[in-house]
C-alpha cells in the first residue's frame, strides 16, 4: 500500500471541490450553490489508485470534482477529474472517492486543463514545497500540515499546497455520547489564522521524510487539529477492498456485541448473546467473565473498560478497539470465564445484534442521501440511527424520544392537510429545541423494523390507503389513515 511516493510526493496531494451541496433533510429541495473545499490523497492499493478524503460536507455535494498536477520537465500540467463516492465510514468522517462511474481512480490524459502552466508551490515561508523540508528553518519541526487549493485568475489557474509547520501534542480518546468512542491525535498548527480555516479538514500531517501520519478530522479554535492516523485509514481500506466484490454483505463496523456490567473488577456478560465462531454458532451466557480480547487482558478503572492497542500505543476503550481492529472476515479471539472454567471463542460476528442502535442507514457503498427516507403519501419516514441523532444536533434539534433500538420514526410531514399532531420540520438558526418523533408500530397491521417493510408495503400496492399505528411511547398514541 502505498500513500506518498517519493517519486511523486505533490503529485499524490490533490485539491477537493464539491458543489451543489444538498440540504442535510434530503427530502426539502433546497441547494445551496456554495462549493466546499478539501484536501484529499490518491492513494495506490492492489495495483490501483483511490482518492481518500473527509467526509465532511462532501457527503452533501452533487458534484464532485478534483484537481491533480503532474510535473514533467519542471512544468505543472494540471488535471480535472470528476469524482463521486465509492465507499464511506460515517463513523470515522472519511470516504472514498473514484472516477464517476468507476470504482476505482482512472487518470485520462486528455483532460488537462493546459499544456503547460507553471504550478505555484509554496509555503508559509515562500520556499518550494521540496526545499522547504530540506531548508533549515523548516529542520525545527517535525511535522507539517499540508493544504491544497486551486487560485484563478483571469488568464491562469494555479495548483497550490500549503504548508503549515506544527507539533503532535497527544493521542486523546474522543467520546460520542450519541453513539462511539474514538482514537486521534491532536496537532497544534499556531501559524495558520481563522480566516485559512476553510478547507484545513482533509488536509495531510506529514513528518519530516515526508510520511503521512494522518489526515485532519476538524480544528478547533485554539488551532488544534483532531488528526485520523493512518492505521485508521489502511483499516477503512481493507474493508472497501474486502467488501468489494460484494458490497451488500459489508454492514459497518464491528463494534461492541454485547451488554456487560462491572463487579468487582470483573466484565460480566449481564445477557445471553449468539455469536457465530469457527466452530458454529455458540451462546455466550448471562454471567460469562470475559478475561482477555485476542490475548490482550481487560483492564478496568471505575467504569472504564479499556484494552492496550501496541497498534496504536495507548489503552483504548472496548468498543473502540473492536471498532479499529476488525474487517473483513477476521476473527476476535474471546477467553471467557464460565464458573471457573476458561473458554475460547474465535467469534466472526453475532447472528442478531440486540444492544446497538446501528450508526447509519445509508448505502456504504456509493450512498445516495445523506438521510435515507421513505416518503409515504407527504409523511417523511427515517430509521432511527446515531448519525440522524447527531445530524439533527446540527440542525438545532434535539430528539427527545427514549429509543434504544433501530425503530422508524416519522420525522417530518410535507403534506400541509395531515394533522393529527404530526410533526413539521423547520431549518433554523435559533437555539436548540427539542422533539419527541412519533415512533411507527405498524403499518396495515404489518410490523415495522426497518425502512424496507415500508417499501415492500408500498410495491405491493401503491395506491391503497395506509394506516399507521404508532407505538406508546410517541407523541402521539392512536393511529392515522393517510
Amino acid at each position: 500500500m502505498s500513500f506518498l511516493d517519493s517519486d511523486k510526493k505533490f503529485e499524490s496531494i490533490v485539491a477537493i471541490y464539491g458543489c451543489d451541496v444538498r440540504y442535510d433533510l434530503s427530502w426539502v429541495e433546497n441547494y445551496s450553490k456554495e462549493v466546499y473545499q478539501t484536501t484529499g490523497i490518491l492513494i495506490s492499493y492492489q495495483e490501483n489508485e483511490y482518492v481518500l478524503t473527509n467526509r465532511k460536507k462532501i457527503i452533501n455535494c452533487q458534484n464532485i470534482f478534483m484537481y491533480q498536477s503532474l510535473y514533467r520537465n519542471d512544468n505543472a500540467h494540471i488535471y480535472k477529474h470528476d469524482l463521486e463516492i465509492s465507499f464511506q465510514i460515517p463513523e470515522l468522517n472519511l470516504i472514498l472517492l473514484c472516477t464517476k462511474g468507476n470504482d476505482k481512480f482512472i487518470f485520462d490524459k486528455n483532460i488537462s486543463l493546459s499544456d503547460k502552466i507553471s504550478e505555484q508551490k509554496y509555503s508559509s515561508s515562500s520556499f518550494r514545497l521540496d526545499e522547504y523540508f530540506n531548508n533549515s528553518l523548516s529542520k525545527k519541526k517535525k511535522y507539517f500540515c499540508i493544504k491544497s487549493d486551486i487560485v484563478v485568475d483571469y488568464n491562469s489557474i494555479c495548483k497550490r499546497n500549503i504548508i503549515y509547520g506544527t507539533s503532535f501534542k497527544k493521542g486523546v480518546i474522543i467520546n460520542y455520547k450519541e453513539s462511539f468512542s474514538n482514537y486521534h491525535h491532536i496537532f497544534h498548527i499556531p501559524a495558520i489564522n481563522h480566516q485559512n480555516f476553510c478547507g484545513i479538514n482533509g488536509s495531510l500531517i506529514v513528518d519530516s521524510k515526508f510520511e503521512l501520519i494522518g489526515i485532519v478530522d476538524s480544528m478547533n479554535i485554539d488551532n488544534n487539529c483532531y488528526v485520523t492516523p493512518v492505521k485508521t485509514i489502511v483499516k477503512i481500506l481493507d474493508d472497501f477492498i474486502t467488501f468489494k466484490p460484494n458490497p451488500k454483505l459489508y454492514m459497518g463496523l464491528k463494534s461492541l456485541f454485547f451488554s456487560y456490567k462491572i463487579c468487582e473488577k470483573k466484565l460480566i456478560i449481564n445477557k445471553d448473546v449468539e455469536v457465530i465462531t469457527l466452530d458454529g454458532n455458540k451462546i455466550i451466557e448471562k454471567g460469562d467473565i470475559i478475561v482477555s480480547i485476542d490475548d490482550h487482558f481487560i483492564m478496568i478503572n471505575n467504569t472504564n473498560v479499556t484494552i492496550f492497542d501496541e497498534r496504536y500505543s495507548n489503552y483504548l476503550p472496548i468498543d473502540t478497539y473492536l471498532i479499529l481492529n476488525y474487517s473483513g472476515n477476521r476473527t476476535i479471539k474471546f477467553d471467557i470465564n464460565r464458573k471457573n472454567v476458561i473458554m475460547h471463542y474465535d467469534i466472526f460476528g453475532v447472528s442478531l445484534n440486540l444492544f446497538n442502535t446501528k450508526y447509519s442507514d445509508q448505502l456504504f457503498f456509493y450512498p445516495k442521501e445523506i438521510i435515507p427516507y421513505i416518503n409515504l403519501k407527504g409523511l417523511i419516514i427515517v430509521q432511527f440511527t446515531h448519525e440522524l441523532i447527531m445530524i439533527m444536533k446540527s440542525q438545532n434539534i434535539i430528539i427527545k424520544n427514549n429509543i434504544n433500538n433501530n425503530r422508524c420514526l416519522i420525522i417530518d410531514c410535507i403534506d400541509e392537510k395531515i394533522k393529527n399532531g404530526i410533526i413539521k420540520l423547520k431549518k433554523t438558526n435559533q437555539s436548540t429545541r427539542s422533539i419527541n418523533l412519533n415512533v411507527i408500530d405498524t403499518v396495515n397491521c404489518k410490523k415495522i423494523y426497518k425502512l424496507s417493510d415500508i417499501k415492500d408495503i408500498i410495491d405491493n400496492d401503491p395506491n391503497f390507503s395506509y394506516q399507521i399505528d404508532f407505538e406508546p411511547l410517541s407523541k402521539i398514541k392512536n393511529s392515522i389513515v393517510i
